[in-house]
């Protein structure tokens, strides 16, 4: 016999970076938080805390995951800490974090998790990253301002690319636009964001994605991987639709609170909007998704066998509910990245 039940996500894109500031093309570039992105994760942890108490009456997700840029967890880490802090029950606080990183095997897809700092494995807060949460791929368009590129191509282009489910920007030269090892290089170090000062009246910047073999050596250590240089929503939907129905949506349903909490990426969010909301290629081009401001999918699962396997649990999900924490203020932050580079 199937068995019904509910389960809800938090979702959020993280908060504002260096380089959203200047309005450029992020993809996988790793820029820090800004303090204006700080500020909008501990106000999403407030909001997020009030909402898990009217509703659940509970005082974290079970479980949380984030990409493997530095943004997401960044973002994750400022809202656990703060949810932490507005616990007042200390029978419930955590007193450290448990990082997996999720790796997976390819022909046939299996996904597993490597746990990275062992000694808080089994006290610490879980939390999950993995690639395929990442932004996409903006190819050559990476660390591009966006009304540059607007104005190079042209409104109409700019805005396929954008927001067309095929639209896909041109491929990333890693010759040029990645950083490449040296005995110095450190994945943590930030080096993706660089400053040059050419003169008192104007600076340069120079943003390159990291070092793939750095910054993901713990996936090509462990795991196989194979990496876009460019990439349309189909695309990020590709890859992201395995992870959410074979890590994702288990380690939720099978949780203590069936809640989890998902720090993504604008294109990444609505991929997964696409996927556990039935929007359609015409209807999400018209969802834009603003920094900081928590949403909230509320799903029913079925639980049956996966087909072929005598073990592997699958899921049925049908969507219940939908809705930002803050209806207005989202709305109105969504109208501003509709149109970032067109003013």
């Amino acid at each position: 016999m199937s068995e019904e039940n509910k389960i809800q996500f938090i979702f959020l894109r993280h908060g504002q970076s260096t380089l959203n500031s200047k309005n450029l093309f992020c993809g996988w570039i790793d820029p820090p938080l800004t303090d204006i992105g700080i500020e909008q994760a501990k106000t999403a942890a407030s909001e997020i805390h009030k909402h898990l108490q009217k509703t659940n009456n509970i005082h974290l997700p079970a479980v949380s995951f984030c990409s493997r840029l530095t943004r997401t967890k960044q973002t994750l880490l400022t809202i656990l800490n703060e949810l932490n802090e507005l616990n007042h029950n200390n029978n419930d606080k955590f007193l450290g974090f448990s990082e997996n990183v999720i790796i997976e095997k390819h022909n046939p897809l299996l996904f597993k998790d490597v746990n990275i700092n062992p000694a808080m494995k089994d006290s610490g807060y879980n939390f999950f990253e993995s690639w395929r949460l990442n932004e996409r791929h903006y190819g050559s368009w990476q660390g591009q301002n966006k009304k540059k590129i607007q104005y190079i191509v042209g409104d109409n282009e700019y805005m396929r690319i954008r927001r067309d489910y095929q639209g896909k920007p041109p491929n990333v030269n890693l010759s040029d636009e990645m950083e490449q090892p040296n005995k110095n290089s450190n994945s943590d170090d930030n080096d993706s964001v660089k400053e040059i000062k050419k003169d008192e009246s104007s600076v340069e910047y120079e943003f390159k994605e990291p070092n793939r073999l750095l910054k993901y050596n713990i996936e090509y250590q462990f795991g196989d991987l194979d990496l876009p240089i460019s990439e349309s929503l189909s695309d990020v939907l590709r890859r992201i639709t395995p992870l959410l129905h074979s890590f994702i949506v288990p380690k939720v349903v099978e949780s203590d609170n069936k809640t989890g909490m998902i720090i993504a990426h604008g294109s990444s969010i609505r991929a997964i909007l696409m996927i556990l909301c039935g929007l359609n290629e015409d209807e999400i081009k018209g969802v834009n998704i603003p920094n900081g401001m928590p949403m909230v999918i509320e799903l029913t699962y079925t639980k049956h066998k996966r087909h072929g396997s005598n073990d592997n649990q699958a899921y049925d999900l049908t969507l219940n509910d939908r809705y930002y924490l803050d209806p207005e203020l989202a709305k109105q932050k969504a109208e501003q990245v509709k149109m970032e580079g067109r003013n």
